[in-house]
C-alpha cells in the first residue's frame, strides 16, 4: 500500500524585516512556502509543511518640524541640528506590534542679521545689547530670540569714531611762573592737555595740547678765595666761610628770567711755621713784642706775612734750660789773675761767679773758684772772628764768643805758669729773607740765578757783612699754578650759550682766558654738545590673531611703549608685538629739553574666518560623495587639498570618488590673509564585510509575477563570477557565469519538482579577494 505524506498548513505573519523559521529555513518575504520534513510523519513517511507567510509593514509617521540654527530636535533620543529628512525606527512601536518609522522633515531657520552704521566722538561709547563699544570697527552682537522668526538676531555694527580736534600750543615761561589755559595754571615743563567740551566743528570735544618749556635762570660761577677773617660780597651780602653760595638777581638774565650767581668760596687758612727756641733759666724770649720765660708752646700771628698774602702763625716751642754749678780749684802765679766771666781774681780765696753761656747748652754756669795764688805772669788777648771760623791758642781752637784762659806751664820767668786770657768775639753771619711768588712758566732771578720751581733757596756773599763776615740771602719762592677748568655742556638745537667770547649755537670746544686771584692765567675750556630734538617715526602693523608683528620707531635713542600688553619689551626701539586684539600703543621719548614727545602705532588684529565642514563619511569603493565647506566670510578663499596636492582651488563644495581612504585638508583665507583650517576624512571600504546581498529563499515559477525567478541583488562587491544550484542529491541543475541570467526553476527545459535546492555563489570582493556564499532555495508550485 502507498502511505501518503502528511501535509500541515501554517498561516503566519511577521513584521517587515523579521524571519519565520521552518525546518531550519528562514523566511522573510510574504508567500506560500513548502518544507518537506524527511520521515517527519507518524507513518514514517515525510511530512510536508505549507507556510502561508504574510508581512506586516512598518507604520510610518511623517513629522514636519523647524528649529533655529544652532538648536537641535530630538527623536528617539537622537539629536538633529541640520536641515534635512531623517528616518528613525521605534522598535515595536506600531499598533500591529511591528516597528514604527518616523520620517522627520527638519527645517533650520536662519538667524536674522541687521546692519547699523553709527558715529561717535573719540572717548564716547555706543551700546548694543548691553555692551559698550568705543573704538572704530565692525562688531557683531547676537540678540537671543531677537528675530521675528523666533530665532536669534545678529546685529552688525559699523562704528565710526570721529577724531577730537587737537590744537598744539608751544610756550615758554620762566621757572616759577605759570601759563594759563582754560582756567588751569601750568608751571612744569612738558605736554599738558585741556579738553574743551563740544569745542570742535564736528560736534566732538577739542583738545588743546600745550608744549610748555621752562626757561631756567642763567647761572654764573665765581671761584675765589679769601683769608680767614676776611669776607667776599655778592649783591650786598658778605660771605666769610668757605663753601658754595647761590644768590638770585631778579630778571637779571638775558632771557628775561632771574640770573643765579654761584659763589665757590675758598677760605685760606694762615700759614703756620714751627720755631724751636732755647733760653736759659732767668732769661726771656722776646718775639713780636711778646716776652716768654717758661718752657712751653706759644702762638703768635704775623699779619699778611705769609706767601699767599694771608697771616702767618708762628708756633714757638720754647725750652728753658736750668743753670749748673761747678767748683774749680785753680792755682795761679802771684801777680796773675784768674778770670771767670770777665772778672779777674788775683788773691787766694774762694769765689763764686755766674758765667753767662758757660754751659755746653749755652746757659749760664755757676762757678765756685778755689784760687791758690802763686807768682806768675798773665797775658790778655782780645780777638774777633766770623761765625764758622776758629781761633787757636796753645793748640786749642775757639769758635764761640767768650773769654778763655790758657795756661802755659812754666811759661813765666819765675817758673810759674803764664796765663793767656783770650777775649773772643764771634760775629754772626747776616741773613736776609725774601718771600715772593711767580706764575707757572715764569722765572725769578735771585743773585744772578733764575729759579722756576717753588722752594727755599740760599745764597752766600763772602765778606758781605759790615763785620767783614759772610752774609746769607734766603729766597722763599712760590710758583702759582694756572687754573684750568673743563666743563661739558649740552643744549638743545636752537639754543645758545656764551663761550669762547661769543654766543655759541654749534657743537664744539670753546676756550676762555681769565686772570685768577693769584694773578696767574685761568683757562676755561667748554665742550658744547648741541642735541637734536626727538622726532618719533613709526608705522602701524596688520596681523592675524595669534601672530606677531615686528615694531620699530626712529627719531630717539631711548623710548618707552605703553601699554605693555603683548609687547616683548617696553623700553626698546624694536619690540615684538603679539596682542590678542587690535591695540594702539603710545610711544614716548624725552626731548633734549626734558619734555616728553610721543606718537602712536596701532597693531590691527584680524580674525580667521569660521569654517564648518562635512563630517567624516564612509563609502564603498566606486561610490562618490559631495564635500561642503561653509563660512561666515563670503569673500574668503577656500582651498581643498590632499597629501598629493591641491584638488580644488576655490570651492565651497566638490564631488569626489576616491579609490581609497583619503583625508581632505581644507584651508580658508580671508582677504586680510588670516587663515583657518580643518580636515575631513572619506573612508573607502573595499572589503566584502561591507557588501550587501538580497538572495531569494523561494521560487514559485507560476507566471504570477511574484518570485518567478531566482535572481541576485547585491552591492559592495567587484563581481559575481559563478552561480550554481544543486538538488538535494547533489546534482547540478543550474550554472551560469552571467549574473543577469536568471533561474526559472527548470533543468534541461523541464520544471523541477517542488523542494529544497542548494545554491553556491562565488565572487570577487572590492579588494580583489575571492569569496563564496551557500544557502537553500525552495521551489513552490
Amino acid at each position: 500500500s502507498i502511505k501518503e505524506a502528511i501535509t500541515n498548513n501554517i498561516i503566519a505573519s511577521i513584521c517587515d524585516g523579521d524571519v519565520y523559521t521552518i525546518n531550519g529555513v528562514d523566511y522573510g518575504t510574504a508567500g506560500i512556502y513548502t518544507e518537506t520534513v524527511i520521515g517527519g510523519s507518524t507513518t514514517g513517511c515525510d511530512s510536508i509543511i505549507v507556510l502561508d507567510l504574510s508581512i506586516k509593514e512598518a507604520i510610518t509617521n511623517n513629522i514636519l518640524a523647524s528649529i533655529c540654527n544652532g538648536d537641535s530636535y530630538t527623536i528617539n533620543d537622537v539629536d538633529y541640528s541640520a536641515g534635512g529628512i531623517y528616518t528613525e525606527t521605534l522598535i515595536g512601536g506600531a499598533a500591529n506590534g511591528c516597528d514604527s518609522i518616523i520620517v522627520l522633515n527638519l527645517i533650520v531657520r536662519e538667524e536674522v542679521m541687521n546692519s547699523i552704521v553709527a558715529n561717535i566722538c573719540d572717548g564716547d561709547v555706543y551700546t548694543i545689547n548691553g555692551i559698550d563699544y568705543s573704538t572704530a570697527g565692525v562688531y557683531t552682537e547676537i540678540v537671543l530670540d531677537g528675530a521675528n522668526n523666533g530665532c536669534d538676531s545678529t546685529i552688525v555694527l559699523d562704528l565710526r569714531v570721529k577724531e577730537v580736534i587737537t590744537n598744539n600750543i608751544e610756550a615758554s615761561i620762566c621757572d616759577g611762573d605759570v601759563y594759563t589755559i582754560n582756567g588751569v595754571d601750568y608751571s612744569t615743563a612738558g605736554l599738558h592737555t585741556e579738553t574743551l567740551l563740544g569745542g570742535s566743528t564736528n560736534g566732538c570735544d577739542s583738545i588743546i595740547v600745550l608744549d610748555l618749556s621752562i626757561q631756567n635762570a642763567i647761572r654764573s660761577v665765581i671761584q675765589t678765595s679769601i683769608c680767614e677773617g676776611e669776607s667776599f660780597d655778592i649783591n650786598g651780602v658778605p660771605y666769610t666761610e668757605a663753601g658754595e653760595y647761590l644768590d638770585t638777581i631778579p630778571n637779571g638774565a638775558i632771557n628775561g628770567c632771574d640770573s643765579i650767581v654761584i659763589l665757590d668760596l675758598d677760605l685760606i687758612q694762615p700759614v703756620s711755621y714751627n720755631l724751636p727756641a732755647i733760653i736759659c733759666e732767668g732769661e726771656a724770649y722776646i718775639l713780636n713784642g711778646n716776652s716768654y720765660t717758661t718752657t712751653g708752646i706759644y702762638n703768635d700771628t704775623l699779619q699778611n706775612a705769609a706767601w699767599n698774602g694771608c697771616d702767618s702763625i708762628l708756633n714757638i716751642y720754647l725750652t728753658v734750660l736750668e743753670s749748673v754749678t761747678d767748683s774749680i780749684d785753680i792755682t795761679i802765679c802771684e801777680g796773675d789773675t784768674y778770670e771767670i766771666n770777665g772778672v779777674d781774681y788775683s788773691s787766694t780765696g774762694t769765689f763764686t761767679e755766674v758765667v753767662e753761656n758757660g754751659l755746653p747748652n749755652g746757659c749760664d754756669s755757676i762757678i765756685v773758684l778755689n784760687l791758690m795764688v802763686n807768682e806768675h805772669v798773665e797775658y790778655g788777648i782780645a780777638v774777633e772772628i766770623c761765625e764758622g771760623d776758629t781761633y787757636e791758642i796753645n793748640g786749642v781752637d775757639y769758635s764761640t764768643t767768650g773769654v778763655y784762659t790758657e795756661l802755659i806751664e812754666g811759661g813765666a820767668v819765675n817758673g810759674c805758669d803764664s796765663t793767656i786770657i783770650l777775649d773772643l768775639q764771634v760775629n754772626d753771619v747776616i741773613t736776609n729773607g725774601i718771600s715772593t711768588s711767580i706764575c707757572t712758566g715764569e722765572s725769578y732771578t735771585f743773585n744772578g740765578t733764575e729759579y722756576t720751581n717753588s722752594g727755599t733757596y740760599l745764597d752766600t756773599i763772602p765778606n758781605g757783612s759790615v763785620f767783614g763776615c759772610d752774609s746769607i740771602n734766603i729766597l722763599i719762592l712760590t710758583v702759582n699754578d694756572e687754573f684750568l677748568n673743563e666743563e661739558v655742556i649740552s643744549i638743545c638745537e636752537g639754543e645758545s650759550i656764551f663761550a669762547g667770547g661769543a654766543e655759541q649755537t654749534e657743537s664744539g670746544e670753546y676756550t676762555d682766558y681769565f686772570t685768577s686771584h693769584t694773578g696767574c692765567d685761568s683757562t676755561v675750556i667748554t665742550t658744547l654738545n648741541v642735541i637734536q630734538g626727538a622726532n618719533l617715526v613709526t608705522e602701524d602693523q596688520y596681523i592675524c590673531v595669534g601672530e606677531s608683528a615686528q615694531m620699530s620707531v626712529e627719531g630717539a635713542a631711548s623710548v618707552t611703549w605703553s601699554p605693555a600688553t603683548g609687547l616683548s619689551c617696553i623700553d626698546c626701539l624694536d619690540p615684538i608685538a603679539s596682542p590678542s586684539g587690535t591695540t594702539t600703543y603710545i610711544i614716548q621719548a624725552t626731548d633734549c629739553d626734558g619734555s616728553l614727545v610721543e606718537t602712536t602705532a596701532t597693531v590691527y588684529v584680524d580674525y580667521p574666518p569660521e569654517l564648518v565642514l562635512t563630517e567624516d563619511v564612509t563609502l564603498l569603493q566606486g561610490e562618490s560623495v559631495t564635500l561642503t565647506a561653509t563660512t561666515n566670510d563670503p569673500n574668503a578663499t577656500i582651498e581643498w587639498s590632499t597629501n598629493a596636492g591641491v584638488v580644488c582651488a576655490n570651492c565651497t563644495e566638490f564631488t569626489t570618488n576616491p579609490t581609497g581612504t583619503t583625508t581632505y585638508f581644507v584651508n580658508i583665507t580671508s582677504e586680510s590673509g588670516c587663515e583657518n583650517s580643518d580636515q575631513v576624512t572619506v573612508l573607502v571600504n573595499n572589503d566584502c564585510k561591507y557588501s550587501t546581498f538580497e538572495i531569494p529563499n523561494i521560487v514559485s515559477p507560476n507566471g504570477d509575477g511574484f518570485n518567478d525567478y531566482f535572481e541576485l541583488k547585491y552591492e559592495g562587491v567587484s563581481e559575481i563570477s559563478i552561480l550554481r544550484i544543486y538538488n538535494r542529491w547533489g546534482e547540478l541543475v543550474f550554472e551560469t557565469e552571467d549574473i543577469d541570467n536568471k533561474w526559472d526553476g527548470t533543468f534541461r527545459g523541464q520544471a523541477l519538482n517542488p523542494g529544497v535546492y542548494v545554491y553556491y555563489i562565488e565572487g570577487v570582493c572590492l579588494d580583489n579577494e575571492i569569496f563564496t556564499k551557500t544557502g537553500n532555495v525552495t521551489i513552490l508550485k
